[in-house]
Parts: C-alpha cells; structure tokens; sequence
C-alpha cells in the first residue's frame, strides 16, 4: 500500500483550536494550517476527532524534517521554547472568487456565454470588495490590517493567464472588464 504523506502531518482539534485562538482570528478553526516547528515544515491536518486520544498534540512526520534537532530539546527540562513554536504561514480557507481576464471575454462570449453571467460576476465581486473595505474603516486597526493583508509584498500575487497580478492590478482589471462590460 502506498502513502501519499511527504511534507503532512496531523494534529489534534484541540491543538488546531488552541492555535487558533492564539492568532486572535474569528470564524471556525481551519482543517489545515501550513506551518513550521522547530527543524519540521509542512502541512497540518486535523485528525479525525472521533478517533483515539484528543488531548493537545502535534504530530510530525520525517518527510517535515529540514535539519537535525538540537540534542537539547529532546530533554523536557532542557529544549528552547523558542525553537519549538509552531509558527503559522497560512491556513484552509473559504474558497473566493478568482480573476475574470478580459481577454477570454471574446472567447467565452463565443462559446455561448451570456454577458449578463459576466456582469453578475464583475459586480458581485464589486459589492464584496466594497463590504470588505467597508469593514475596514471602523477602525485604524482594522483598516491597517486590511491595507496590509490586501497590498502586503509578502501577499502571493493573483495569477492570471501566464503572468501574476498583484492585489491591487487585480481590483484595476476587475475595474476595466466591469467597464467592458457596459
């Protein structure tokens, strides 16, 4: 039997939902976080939680290794809290709607696909950027926060066609095909 596991590990739901609290975040607690933990990088799943034991724990498979451990933080009076913090890069998300390029317009017009499912499209992802920035400005924190989460160089570009967009060349897009559109 083969195991498709390089780079992926569990963790109990109790360890996910502490870590999540921890990053003060709202909303039910993600399936699965990427993350690294002291020499182990990869991908965390939530174990089954009707299986076994679901005290506070977190797996690590070998395939996660990156360097030897420090003989140190095998003794549990010894290691450095510090280089056994399970640091979070990302986590699951709700999927969101992806770009629409202008130049498929033609082609998808073509192939029979009304104008109106393109403007519906363009405008509802209008309305929800305009809800999000809304949010935003009901305070400084929260407006920094979403300045720096939609405009951040560390935030991965948005693809589209064979180059990438960043946030804000993807809202200027979106703003063209709505113009396309009328």
């Amino acid at each position: 039997m083969l195991t498709f596991n390089k780079g992926c590990a569990r963790l109990s739901c109790e360890a996910a939902r502490q870590i999540w609290l921890m990053l003060n975040e709202q909303g039910p607690v993600p399936s699965v976080f990427q993350a690294r933990l002291g020499p182990w990088k990869g991908m965390w799943m939530l174990d089954d939680p009707h299986t076994g034991d679901q005290g506070v724990w977190i797996e690590v498979n070998h395939s996660q290794r990156k360097f030897e451990v420090h003989p140190e933080d095998l003794d549990d009076e010894k290691y450095d809290r510090n280089r056994l913090t399970f640091e979070v890069l990302a986590w699951s998300r709700k999927p969101a709607t992806s770009t629409l390029y202008p130049d498929f317009l033609p082609i998808m017009e073509h192939r029979g696909v009304a104008r109106t499912i393109f403007k519906d499209f363009v405008n509802k992802s209008m309305d929800e950027a305009r809800q999000d920035v809304q949010k935003a400005t009901a305070s400084r924190e929260q407006l920094f926060k979403w300045l720096q989460d939609t405009f951040s160089v560390d935030t991965p570009p948005a693809k589209a066609g064979s180059y990438e967009l960043l946030p804000s060349e993807k809202a200027l897009r979106m703003l063209a095909v709505s113009r396309t559109l009328e």
